[in-house]
């Protein structure tokens, strides 16, 4: 590996692939900026916005579709040929970019799962909002590492079927009288991921970093990790998080 393992990078996720040895990632769980125009001082979930990082890098969605092919093309560099597979976190509005990116790097889709969220945004003239889409890829399909009894032993059929579909309902974390990113994948999720798709030890990558969630996690669970971030605000408050093996961060240092 050319790059120091263990580390969060302050720099764009392409230059850092660019430096990172072919086929050494295990697993890349990531959700890339939105491209919705979105301003992270938005006054959502009646959150005190003086605890929320202004930092954020936003695509605007002309450009979304090569933006797309730019670090999906070099995350499949990256990741194994056979057992490495990654997760792809995104909203409606530029799905169709990452899956025609997704194509045109021939990766292949072994399920588009449906995350459902608690809390969605308000609409009056729209069904509302309350869910995200995965999308489960790998280079190849047939040998890709799904742990199935990881979560659930094998005396809980039922339990381990039940987790094991394709929506999944797990609530959004708030985080009360703390610093928190303006967006944040709740840990459960990641948690989830990460035990279905990787062994301890293996090699886990975000490519947008953000809070630091993934690499907070991977290292929970004994994974190793990689992560960049661009913006160094919310760089610092995910370094702090990691470094110190603290979740609620009230001060960054």
């Amino acid at each position: 590996m050319s790059v120091k393992i263990n580390e969060i990078y302050n720099e764009d996720c392409n230059v850092l692939m660019d430096r990172m040895d072919p086929n050494s990632v295990d697993l890349i769980v990531t959700d890339p900026p939105f491209g919705i125009d979105f301003k992270p001082d938005l006054r959502l979930y009646n959150r005190k916005q003086e605890n929320v990082l202004r930092g954020y890098a936003e695509v605007p969605q002309a450009d979304y579709f090569q933006f797309s092919l730019d670090w999906i093309g070099r995350a499949k560099r990256v990741l194994k040929d056979d057992t490495g597979s990654m997760y792809i976190i995104s909203g409606t509005t530029n799905l169709l970019d990452i899956l025609l990116a997704l194509k045109q790097h021939d990766l292949k889709i072994i399920n588009h799962i449906i995350w459902h969220y608690n809390f969605g945004i308000y609409t009056k003239n729209k069904y509302v909002t309350s869910h995200y889409h995965i999308l489960y890829v790998a280079k190849e399909a047939s040998s890709i590492r799904l742990n199935t009894f990881s979560r659930f032993d094998e005396g809980q059929t039922q339990l381990g079927y039940a987790d094991r579909q394709d929506v999944w309902f797990i609530k959004r974390e708030f985080w009360k009288n703390c610093i928190k990113n303006s967006t944040n994948l709740p840990r459960e999720l990641v948690q989830k991921m990460i035990e279905y798709s990787s062994h301890e030890g293996d090699l886990v990558f975000d490519p947008f970093a953000g809070s630091g969630q993934v690499p907070f996690v991977a290292s929970e669970l004994g994974r190793n990790y990689l992560a960049s971030e661009l913006m160094t605000d919310v760089y610092e408050f995910a370094k702090q998080r990691v470094d110190l093996e603290e979740y609620f961060i009230r001060t960054i240092v």
